[in-house]
């Protein structure tokens, strides 16, 4: 068989092979969408699941809000307001700035982004497969309101092989307790299927949203920790030896307001409770890191 010629992609087709890095599963695109409202400055984030995320997925903030002209650009890819030149990228200080969510996302679901900055007057447009269907006048407090609807209907393949809304639903929350714990400032409310499942009230304490997450009854086991030297800062909460896990999933790191994965720092965590926790059973910890942003490398893959 000969060889195809080299030719440029379609845009469909990009935004396509882009989503399939980019939006996994229902907890990427709940994670996009509300790390964009973190990064509008948002002091209020609602996440609105129906079926735990699989039949739509409401995300509504209070943060800066778009203006009609900005809707069009941010459905581009790599279109971003948070970086423009090559200096940006090495002092990072959102949580997003490669401008590939909103148009992943499009394109692999019917999405409906409204969205004011003054409040007075909204505008919305309506995207399929990330198609413009209609745009128009719409009425909305200050602020942004995305609406996802039947992810992966033209990707069935992924769609099959999603875990069970349990699951789904699971991964999601997760996500939401650590937002919260990153970002104590900000009011979380995570509700589905009109229950509300988690909400905080924005007010820093960290103490009451480890609570939230993790139960009443930790409160009593925590021990408060800080420390620093020329280059971090660290401070944060850790369970004595009377309140622990199965698994390494409640060690959260954060790193300038940044939930990360590094599994150097959560075995340095764990390793530290040898002596006092029998093997398999680790603490619930939550580490805050801060440090010159320069220091740190976030251009990485997403799934690093």
């Amino acid at each position: 068989m000969s060889q195809s010629k080299i030719q440029i992609m379609s845009e469909e087709l990009a935004n396509l092979i882009a989503a399939g890095e980019v939006v996994e599963r229902p907890a990427s695109v709940v994670k996009e969408l509300v790390e964009n409202s973190i990064d509008a400055n948002a002091s209020k984030v609602k996440v609105e699941l129906i079926d735990c995320g699989l039949k739509k997925i409401t995300v509504i903030d209070n943060g800066n809000g778009m203006e009609k002209e900005e809707i069009c650009f941010a459905i581009l890819p790599h279109a971003t307001s948070k970086i423009s030149n090559v200096d940006d990228l090495f002092k990072i200080t959102t949580l997003g700035f490669r401008g590939e969510a909103l148009p992943s996302i499009a394109s692999v679901s019917s999405m409906r982004i409204t969205s004011s900055t003054t409040g007075n007057e909204a505008y919305y447009y309506l995207y399929k497969a990330g198609k413009e269907i209609e745009n128009g006048y719409a009425s909305l407090p200050k602020g942004t309101m995305i609406e996802v609807e039947n992810l992966f209907y033209n990707t069935p393949a992924r769609l099959k092989h999603l875990g069970s809304t349990y699951q789904e639903l699971s991964n999601i929350t997760d996500y939401f307790y650590k937002s919260a714990l990153s970002h104590p400032n900000i009011s979380f409310t995570l509700t589905n299927n009109g229950k509300t499942l988690f909400k905080t009230d924005g007010d820093n304490n960290i103490v009451n949203i480890i609570s939230e997450s993790y139960g009443s009854s930790v409160n009593k086991s925590l021990i408060e920790f800080k420390g620093e030297n020329g280059l971090y800062k660290i401070n944060g909460y850790t369970t004595n030896n009377e309140v622990f896990r199965s698994n390494r999933s409640a060690i959260t790191i954060i790193v300038n307001g940044r939930v990360i994965r590094n599994l150097n720092l959560i075995y340095a965590v764990s390793d530290a409770y040898q002596t006092i926790l029998t093997t398999g059973k680790h603490p619930i910890t939550v580490l805050f890191i801060e440090t010159d942003p320069t220091l740190i490398d976030v251009n990485v893959h997403p799934s690093k």
